[in-house]
């Protein structure tokens, strides 16, 4: 198996739209206000450490599509600049997903 790999571009596009991971959901613009994308982002993310962003990002990933950052060679500068532009690890994981064609289960 080929291993995948991401990059900063293909998870936080320059224009902040999420790419849904299901054709049938239209792109979410998470440009506005907080109080107009609450549901799209943890609330606490600004006051996340680096280690705990990648834990939670593990997290939602092996939710979503049963591997982990380290499995799928997440890069780690990809994982400090969502961080910094405080993409949830949620968001970040359907991106991963949606960047790189992989089914849910």
């Amino acid at each position: 198996m080929e291993a995948m790999k991401i990059s900063t571009q293909d998870v936080v596009p320059a224009e902040q739209l999420a790419t849904p991971a299901y054709g049938h959901l239209a792109p979410v613009d998470l440009t506005g206000p907080v109080d107009e994308v609450w549901t799209q982002r943890e609330t606490d993310v600004s006051k996340m450490g680096f280690q705990e962003y990648v834990e939670a990002v593990d997290g939602a990933m092996l939710r979503h599509w049963r591997v982990d950052t380290f499995d799928a060679q997440v890069d780690p500068d990809a994982l400090s600049d969502a961080l910094d532009q405080g993409v949830s690890p949620t968001e970040f994981a359907l991106r991963w997903g949606s960047a790189n064609a992989v089914s849910g289960h």
